[in-house]
């Protein structure tokens, strides 16, 4: 489980605030940011927030340019968040669906074709409200709003650790790392069974979890993603068994 804590980061600045508060704080923050020092940093871009519908304490903010394709919004999502194993998706805008045609060999990865061609100017407008779901046997399900056109700050004042983009996308608030607490023992956990889940009796420290009743390949790591404990999500990092062994 982890503490029921909605706070998080501005990259921009290092402020603290929940996610209502930071896209408030966001619309001012960029106006103050130091302009981008290279041509190859948009100079203006949408400002959208996205939050976690079955885990409303994962959220973040970010930046797009405008001129992006419906692709390029998803492989951001994917590669930032919740990606694990290159699932279907769909974005649902003005009661239109938008769906991907696969991760690793479809649209997502190469040249957008089909539903994800739209660029984000045609779709999106001030204040729109939509949602985007990734993998449809186990969903994560988002809910995104456009908040509206921002200045893009210098990236290069931005540690390498904010630097999470794909693209020209540029992360610019995030909640803050979950403190996962092990549910037998109460200790720091660093393990989330598959079988169990986070909402269950399924995180863990790795002392804990060496006696759990499902293996250790059921196992992934905790991280700070909607798909954190689903699918493969973290799994590249290294299992359980891997690390006992």
């Amino acid at each position: 489980m982890t503490d029921d804590v909605n706070n998080g980061e501005c990259f921009v600045c290092g402020d603290s605030l929940d996610y209502g508060e930071m896209a408030d704080h966001l619309r001012s923050c960029l106006d103050d940011a130091p302009p981008p020092s290279s041509r190859k940093t948009p100079s203006r871009g949408y400002l959208v927030g996205a939050k976690s519908d079955q885990r409303p304490d994962f959220w973040t903010y970010f930046l797009i340019p405008r001129s992006e394709q419906l692709v390029d919004l998803d492989q951001f999502l994917r590669e930032a968040w919740v990606d694990c194993c290159g699932h279907l998706t769909a974005f649902r805008i003005k009661g239109q669906r938008f769906e991907s045609h696969g991760g690793s060999s479809g649209p997502a990865h190469g040249t957008p074709t089909g539903s994800l061609a739209p660029k984000l100017f045609a779709l999106l407008d001030d204040g729109e409200e939509f949602s985007f779901e990734y993998d449809f046997n186990q969903p994560t399900e988002l809910s995104l709003k456009m908040i509206e056109e921002c200045p893009y700050p210098d990236v290069e004042e931005f540690d390498d650790d904010h630097k999470i983009a794909w693209g020209k996308a540029l992360m610019v608030a995030q909640n803050d790392e979950p403190e996962w607490t092990c549910v037998e023992c109460g200790e720091p956990a660093e393990w989330v069974c598959k079988q169990c889940g986070i909402e269950g009796d399924g995180v863990m420290c790795e002392e804990c979890a060496q006696d759990h009743e499902h293996d250790g390949e059921e196992f992934l790591p905790t991280a700070n993603s909607p798909r954190v404990g689903m699918c493969r999500f973290g799994e590249a990092q290294g299992g359980l068994a891997e690390a006992a062994g």
